[in-house]
């Protein structure tokens, strides 16, 4: 599904895609990465949105550029998210980074 949503990213005029992170229905340190793999086989920055449903506030302050480092990238999103406060924030965690 990620070559085939990379392809498509690439031939078409305009392409945006959302990804929710983890946490949405239960905790999960391990946050999946195919929005990673999807942005770097589609030569594309990742643009992080974060929602704070305590403060009312949707931003977008980062845009990752994938070189590779997934592990280093993905610690980078995660601390990004950290400062975010969901509607269950029992539910989300960044895991060990």
């Amino acid at each position: 599904m990620t070559d085939n949503l990379a392809e498509t990213a690439k031939r078409v005029p305009s392409f945006r895609l959302c990804i929710t992170p983890e946490g949405t229905r239960s905790a999960n340190p391990e946050w999946k990465k195919g929005f990673y793999y999807i942005a770097q086989k589609a030569e594309l920055p990742i643009l992080l949105y974060g929602v704070d449903y305590e403060r009312r506030l949707i931003e977008c302050t980062k845009t990752i550029i994938p070189n590779g480092d997934i592990d280093q990238q993905m610690r980078e999103i995660k601390t990004y998210f950290s400062k975010f406060k969901g509607k269950k924030p029992e539910n989300f965690t960044i895991g060990d980074i």
